[in-house]
């Protein structure tokens, strides 16, 4: 089989392109099931849900610009690096290494919890799982390319930035 891939020739799974399909068809579905299936909960359950909806969205929406932000020109949706890309460990990817993937979470949990959307939560869960399938896959590419990355992968973690004491996150 000829490669056209660097990452065809690492012990990595290609992707294909179901997975950028699946995150855009369940990101679409989030933004549309959340109104369309909102809950249906009395004043203190809808206010609640609608406040701890929006401080997410910020929360997401931070998270999602530093990310952009920080990764500039190497930013790609597929999980293969670009040619030319380099390692970033600066800046939001100091912190957690898929800090877009943590923002898409963000804000499909955000959007569900501002429509009070089971259905949409569910949603958003079932994207985290793809989201965490590809962030495994893109992470074997990036192992490949780049010698040093193991060492960042010890060093940093996937999703969940580490709370150090007496020091901020």
């Amino acid at each position: 089989m000829t490669s056209n891939s660097e990452c065809d020739n690492a012990d990595v799974v290609r992707p294909g392109p179901g997975w950028l399909a699946a995150q855009h068809i369940l990101c679409l579905s989030i933004l549309v099931v959340g109104p369309v299936l909102r809950g249906d909960s009395d004043a203190a359950v809808w206010w609640w849900c609608r406040v701890s909806g929006a401080l997410l969205l910020v929360l997401g929406g931070v998270v999602g610009v530093a990310g952009v932000r920080d990764l500039g020109t190497n930013r790609t949706p597929s999980i293969e690096p670009l040619p030319a890309n380099r390692l970033v460990t600066s800046g939001i990817y100091a912190r957690v290494r898929h800090p877009l993937y943590v923002s898409l979470i963000i804000l499909s949990v955000a959007w569900a919890l501002i429509w009070c959307s089971v259905e949409c939560g569910v949603l958003a869960l079932v994207l985290g799982m793809v989201l965490h399938g590809k962030a495994v896959r893109e992470e074997a590419c990036m192992r490949w390319r780049h010698a040093d990355y193991e060492t960042y992968q010890q060093r940093v973690p996937r999703y969940i930035p580490k709370i150090h004491h007496g020091r901020r996150i």
